[in-house]
């Protein structure tokens, strides 16, 4: 299986719940990766040691990269749909039907 990640979206600056290291502020930072078990020992092992990273959290979720491409292609799929009928955005026809009367 190898690793994959998404594209690691950055978060805005915010004040910390409470002071890390005489640190008062940090960025938020939220990734997705694919990565093999005997991996995340490595992972941890790289985000504890680095002097940039304060804190992290890893989550572990089966389904979630699936969940993503659904959606995505879901977004794709109505946006063809819009384009193709001429409609812009799900209340659309409504104004239409409302002057047929």
């Amino acid at each position: 299986m190898g690793s994959r990640s998404s594209p690691c979206r950055s978060g805005d600056d915010r004040r910390l719940a409470y002071e890390i290291d005489h640190v008062k502020r940090g960025t938020y930072y939220l990734g997705v990766l694919r990565i093999e078990p005997q991996a995340v020992q490595g992972l941890r092992r790289d985000l504890e040691y680095s002097t940039e990273v304060l804190r992290y959290l890893l989550l572990q979720d089966d389904k979630l990269l699936e969940r993503i491409e659904e959606r995505k292609l879901l977004a794709e799929k109505r946006a063809k749909e819009q384009a193709h009928t001429g409609r812009r955005g799900a209340g659309a026809g409504r104004g239409e039907r409302a002057r047929r009367r």
